[in-house]
């Protein structure tokens, strides 16, 4: 698990990355340095602070009550990383191993 440090790090580095962020709010128990920690502390993602396209990929990763519906929302997940892992290796300056995460995709088809 990644320390608390290493977290506020890497969501500080993507929000700068990112020319439409224009601000990163803590807000739930975080922001009260008076809270108790304890193992429900997380952090969270917000509506108002993601482009809609963006929170409309991360909704979609939720799967509703349908066992049916289960891997839809897997394959939404293996979308949002694929969006999001090209532009971090972008930011990082590295290429990004595509046929790996296709590899991973067949995978999934296969267990499915």
């Amino acid at each position: 698990m990644r320390g608390e440090k290493t977290m506020y790090d890497l969501i500080l580095n993507v929000a700068w990355a990112d020319e439409r962020v224009r601000a990163v709010i803590l807000n739930g128990s975080r922001a009260n340095p008076e809270a108790p920690a304890d193992k429900y502390r997380d952090y969270d993602i917000d509506k108002r602070y993601l482009p809609p396209e963006l929170y409309s990929m991360y909704i979609a990763t939720f799967s509703p009550a349908e066992a049916g519906a289960f891997w839809g929302a897997v394959m939404s997940a293996c979308d949002l990383f694929h969006m999001a892992a090209l532009r971090v290796a972008g930011f990082m300056g590295f290429a990004y191993n595509l046929p790996e995460e296709e590899g991973g995709r067949e995978y999934l088809k296969i267990v499915k």
